[in-house]
């Protein structure tokens, strides 16, 4: 990681625009997944918007990285990193964001509860 990427990262940590979502997004990055005490997934736009702009500052590899990781940490984040470029893709578009979202996390609870 170059040093202008590791400045970037280190301005994002020290902002306030980290949820727990977002954090767990972080620490996959790092394989430190199991140092959290919530390993939560975007719940809401708010969230989701948070995630994004962590992944902004990454190069694609660490991105694609990130993402395969969090999808490995439970259905919800998997059904999320499965249609990620979708959401991302209505990412304007609050209330439609989050009724898809929402849709999402439902179905991935219901195939975990079958």
């Amino acid at each position: 990681m170059n040093a202008m990427k590791v400045e970037q990262i280190a301005k994002w940590i020290v902002t306030s625009d980290i949820g727990i979502s977002s954090q767990t997004l972080f620490a996959c990055l790092f394989d430190l997944q199991s140092e959290l005490e919530y390993q939560y997934h975007p719940g809401d736009p708010s969230d989701f918007g948070r995630c994004m702009r962590l992944l902004s500052i990454l190069d694609q590899e660490q991105k694609d990285y990130a993402l395969a990781q969090a999808a490995k940490l439970s259905p919800e984040w998997n059904a999320l990193v499965e249609r990620w470029d979708y959401l991302e893709f209505i990412y304007g578009e609050k209330r439609c964001l989050f009724e898809r979202m929402q849709e999402i996390i439902m179905k991935a609870r219901e195939e975990k509860n079958k």
